[in-house]
Parts: structure tokens; C-alpha cells; sequence
């Protein structure tokens, strides 16, 4: 929930609180606020017209600790310079960044909202358009922290606020540059979390040594289940999808969540296939070899390069510069060939 304190000033230097929000699973303090007009002036020189923020904040004085606080700012300059993060600042007691405001629910009140639309039998057409439109907006916002050498760590509902008709990722508490020489560690949430990730973690290997644009993907995978069914995918990779669902739809989660080496290997991969099924004027008539990875081939390179396309509209968006970022490893060119499987009966 949130409440509604008096404006205050001072607190943060060119912002007047004028709210707060529930913390968040990472910790720290969270405050609605107003840019002063300097501040505003500074957004719109990147071309965002800001007119209220939130704040996340970690203090030795609110019982953050250290560790946290530096875990927290790790990888927040290169979230600035990709449009993801407005401003930030890290002193010897306290951290605290800023990001653009979204008003909405969370993706886990609207997925019970749609359930309790749709009955005990599951989604139909009606609500698995819209489903499928805010993954689609969730993996063209992951493929831009991708591309800028990012990854995201806590892909999951709570985290995914839908604001007019669009989800949009809040919270970067955990966010870890790809090629960091940091070990591993098993933050995040579990059933969002791939078991694999805590596994390696446990063995002591370094973020750099792993594909963490894959966990993300997982989690996407994850989050389309719980919506699909209303439930944890309690089982990993193994969960099955019970309710109403179409079936290139559920092979689509089932190959976010399979083992490492037959996942896709991009957002941009994932998004070219339900994209397809977007697409379909019946969801439930698009089969799984009907889907670009499946298929393969010059049509698959076209789909991941309009699904590129997209990606490319969001990073403008957002005013994200490249050329002061180091670029991941995953990210391919548009049109690339992706290493995909040809088994139209999916992953195993």
C-alpha cells in the first residue's frame, strides 16, 4: 500500500516527496516525488518530460547495510546512460536512485482481475491478447538492458506495472551488469528464479561465467505460466500448463523454461515467436512449427529482425545512448541466425 505524508523537501536535493510506496523484496525505502525544475530540465534534455518520480533509498540510517547498499548502486550508471534510471547517487551512508513514476496496478492484480473475468476454466481469447501483449512489451524492455550489457535478476509479476494498456519493469534492485567478475549470488524470487541459477551459485561460479540474458528469459517464461494459470510454476521447468491455453502459446513457455542449452538465446528470439501468434487473428489456430524458431530459415532471420525493430522503438524511447555502454555479448545483429531447435513437439 502507500500513504500520503505532507511534502517534504530536502530529503533528497531537487525533489519534494510527496508520497511512498511498499518496499520492495530488495529492501530500501520507496518515495513518490516531484522534480524540481532543474531536474526537469535535465530529463527533457533526454527527452523525457518527467512530472513525478520514484525514489528507491538505502541508508545505514534506515538499517540498509553496506553490502546492500554497494550491491544496490552496482550497475545504476549504466542503467542511467540507457534511459532506465533518470538520476542516482551513492554516499558513505546512503544510496538512492530514480526512476520515472508509473502509475497502474501490478501484473499480479491484473492477472487475478482476468481471472475473475474469465471463470474456473481458464483465459480465453478476450484476456490471452492482452497477456500476451504485456510479455511482448516485457521482453522488448529486457532486450534493452541486454543490449547494454545488463541483466535484470528479478523478472516477476511484482515487478511488471501495467499503465494504460502497457507493462512497463520497475525495480532494478538486483540488477548485474553481464560481464561482472562479481560470484554469483542466489538473490531473486523463487519460482521466478531459475533452480539452475541457485545451483550455479552454490558452486561459486562469477556472473560473467554464466548466461544470465537465459534467467532472464526464464523468468518471462515464468511470469506468462503464473498469469496462464493463476499459480507458481512450482516445479521449474517441469510445471505443466493446465488451463485454457493456446497451444504455441504453452510451447513458448515451456522453451523460456527449459534447460539452459534449448532455450532462446534472446529476447528478441523469444519475442519474434509471440509475436507470430500475436499476430493470428485466432491464437489457437497457431501450431508450434507454425513459430519462427521452429521453422527456421529466412523467415525466422526476418522475424527476429522486426522483433529487433521493435526493440530498437523502445531504446529510443527511452533515450538510451550505446555508445557509452559496453555492449553484451548476447545481443545479436538483427537477422542473425538464432541457434534454435527444430522440434516442433518443443523443448524437453
Amino acid at each position: 500500500g502507500s500513504d500520503k505524508p505532507s511534502k517534504r523537501v530536502g530529503q533528497f536535493e531537487g525533489y519534494t516527496i510527496v508520497g511512498s510506496l511498499q518496499g520492495g523484496g530488495s529492501g530500501g525505502r520507496l518515495y513518490v516525488a516531484e522534480p524540481d525544475d532543474r531536474k526537469k530540465a535535465i530529463f527533457a534534455r533526454s527527452g523525457r518530460l518527467v512530472d513525478q518520480v520514484v525514489i528507491k533509498s538505502f541508508s545505514l540510517h534506515d538499517g540498509s547495510s553496506l553490502p546492500q547498499i554497494i550491491r544496490e548502486s552496482r550497475a545504476l550508471e549504466a542503467a542511467r546512460k540507457l534511459g532506465l534510471v533518470l538520476d542516482h547517487e551513492l554516499t558513505d551512508e546512503r544510496f538512492f536512485y530514480v526512476m520515472e513514476f508509473v502509475p497502474g496496478d501490478s501484473l499480479t492484480v491484473v492477472t487475478r482481475r482476468l481471472h475473475a473475468e474469465a471463470g474456473p476454466s481458464g483465459l480465453g481469447i478476450k484476456q490471452i491478447k492482452p497477456v500476451m501483449d504485456f510479455s511482448a512489451d516485457l521482453l522488448r524492455e529486457l532486450a534493452t538492458y541486454h543490449r547494454g550489457g545488463l541483466w535484470h535478476k528479478d523478472v516477476k509479476p511484482d515487478n511488471i506495472i501495467v499503465s494504460e494498456g502497457r507493462a512497463r519493469l520497475v525495480d532494478l534492485g538486483l540488477v548485474t551488469p553481464l560481464r561482472s567478475a562479481m560470484t554469483l549470488t542466489t538473490h531473486g524470487t523463487e519460482y521466478f528464479r531459475d533452480p539452475e541459477l541457485v545451483r550455479m551459485a552454490l558452486r561459486g561460479a562469477k556472473v560473467r561465467d554464466v548466461d544470465g540474458v537465459k534467467f532472464d528469459i526464464y523468468g518471462v517464461g515464468a511470469v506468462l505460466y503464473s498469469v496462464i494459470e493463476n499459480s507458481f510454476p512450482a516445479h521449474g521447468g517441469l510445471s505443466q500448463v493446465s488451463k485454457n491455453c493456446p497451444e504455441a502459446l504453452r510451447w513458448v513457455i515451456r522453451r523460456a523454461m527449459t534447460e539452459l542449452h534449448k532455450r532462446y538465446v534472446s529476447a528478441d528470439e523469444m519475442l519474434a515467436d509471440l509475436r507470430t501468434i500475436l499476430a493470428a487473428s485466432d491464437p489457437f489456430a497457431v501450431k508450434p512449427a507454425d513459430l519462427p524458431s521452429v521453422a527456421g530459415g529466412g523467415a525466422a532471420e526476418a522475424a527476429v529482425a522486426a522483433a529487433a525493430a521493435e526493440v530498437a522503438a523502445v531504446q529510443a524511447e527511452l533515450g538510451a545512448d550505446f555508445t557509452r555502454v559496453t555492449a553484451s555479448p548476447h545481443a545479436r545483429t538483427a537477422g542473425a541466425p538464432a541457434e534454435t531447435p527444430r522440434n516442433a513437439d518443443g523443448p524437453r
